[in-house]
């Protein structure tokens, strides 16, 4: 229970920080292009929270559990270079770098990032 409690205090930190770092007229971290904007360290405590909060949800395989949290973040960057790939959310973003790191078949990887390009350009502007 203590971790719990620590997990949920650091994401309520991080998201306490993302909110002072940013315009009061931007959006919260939802894409590549938010992610593009952050700080190192505030993309490591983003990651950490995350990781932590899949770690107590019953949802399975939506982190990269074999890589460092430095390689994910890393990974991510290398990710939002590709201009396309900056509407794609940061969750599934992160399924992506799931995949890689699976070793899924990079052909069965770019159809899954197409799949996520025409969805994210399908999506209602925020």
């Amino acid at each position: 229970m203590p971790r719990f409690v620590a997990a949920l205090l650091l994401q309520l930190m991080l998201f306490t920080a993302l909110g002072v770092a940013q315009k009061p007229d931007a959006a919260p971290l939802s894409d590549g292009r938010r992610w593009r904007g952050l700080r190192d360290d505030i993309k490591l405590a983003w990651l950490v929270g995350y990781a932590e909060g899949i770690t107590y949800s019953s949802a399975k395989n939506l982190y990269p559990k074999t890589l460092s949290y430095e390689e994910v973040r890393s990974a991510l960057d290398r990710f939002y270079e590709t201009p396309e790939n900056r509407p794609i959310p940061v969750g599934m973003a992160l399924l992506v770098i799931v995949e890689r790191a699976s070793g899924i078949p990079q052909s069965q990887i770019d159809d899954f990032v197409s799949s996520l390009r025409r969805q994210a350009n399908a999506a209602p502007d925020k």
